[in-house]
């Protein structure tokens, strides 16, 4: 029931199944630990929690297996807990076992996750990202594992989260050619995501529209961040465009852009009739009068 639990992310079900638990013999080896640990680790605002679990479970003196250790990095990344990382090394050292491919990746998720705190100084991100080539290199080096998309991806992420574009552009893209790997769904929203940060919106269109002609379907943050961008500069057709995308998904956008848009002053029609296929509906897609004295900014022509 707890694995149950960690795939479909029901944090609350699996902290109930782990009460029952409490003081039997099962607790004493790493498996309902492993599965709580990935409950709560999957979402960020139980990843602090999944960190306690890890370290309960040390603390009992329970032996964690590799994917104690992979369980418990996909929640310090949520969070950018840099020190636990670097304790799950410590452990796996301690046990003799070598790190795979995904605690590499778990690492510099993690990383990546520091990198995007608004608390973490700028010189502590730089060292961070130095911190995230020299895993990159070491994992070749020293352990000899083989670079795959997700650790290009983790890496892209490190340099994203810190607004590095030149170092994006200039270093991190190429290794893509140079390994001989192709940019998925999580690359280009990697990068959506950062010139939609920065507000350079032509980049943003640019690769929406490279990821669609690649045969890719671009996620939910690639379209939410993309329909944004459009509303921000008024461009109807991108509007359309990015409201059709979310259909071919089966997706909503967020209620928060289908609320700007159903209550805008001047709605081309062409937006209106998108919006009405919606399930939510705000100001006069809702037929509701809606009269305001400061409509927002998004009134394209």
């Amino acid at each position: 029931m707890m694995k149950i639990c960690s795939y479909t992310h029901n944090a609350e079900k699996a902290k109930v199944l782990y009460g029952h638990l409490d003081n039997m013999p099962v607790l004493e080896n790493c498996i309902p630990y492993n599965a709580l640990i990935k409950a709560l680790g999957s979402r960020e605002s139980y990843a602090g929690e999944a960190i306690e679990v890890f370290n309960r479970m040390i603390s009992l003196k329970v032996i964690p297996d590799s994917d104690s250790y992979v369980a418990v990095l996909k929640a310090c990344a949520k969070i950018g807990d840099v020190k636990t990382a670097y304790n799950v090394l410590h452990y796996m050292r301690q046990q003799g076992l070598q790190p795979n491919v995904y605690i590499f990746n778990g690492l510099l998720r993690t990383y990546a996750g520091a990198c995007a705190s608004k608390d973490v100084a700028l010189d502590v991100k730089e060292q961070y990202v130095k911190d995230a080539w020299s895993l990159f290199r070491q994992m070749q080096d020293e352990y000899k594992l083989p670079v795959n998309v997700n650790i290009l991806n983790s890496l892209l992420l490190v340099h994203t989260k810190s607004f590095k574009v030149a170092d994006v552009e200039g270093m991190v893209l190429p290794l893509y050619e140079k390994y001989g790997i192709a940019l998925d769904q999580f690359t280009y929203e990697h990068l959506v995501d950062l010139y939609h940060a920065k507000r350079d919106f032509g980049p943003v269109f640019r690769l929406n529209d490279q990821l669609i002609a690649a045969g890719l379907t671009p996620s939910f943050n690639t379209l939410s961040n993309v329909l944004e961008s459009a509303m921000r500069i008024a461009n109807t057709d991108k509007i359309v465009e990015a409201l059709q995308a979310f259909r071919k998904i089966g997706r909503q956008p967020k209620n928060i852009h289908l609320k700007r848009l159903g209550e805008g002053a001047n709605m081309p029609d062409r937006v209106y009739l998108e919006l009405m296929q919606f399930e939510n509906k705000y100001g006069i897609i809702a037929d509701k009068v809606y009269r305001t004295e400061k409509p927002n900014k998004y009134s394209p022509a």
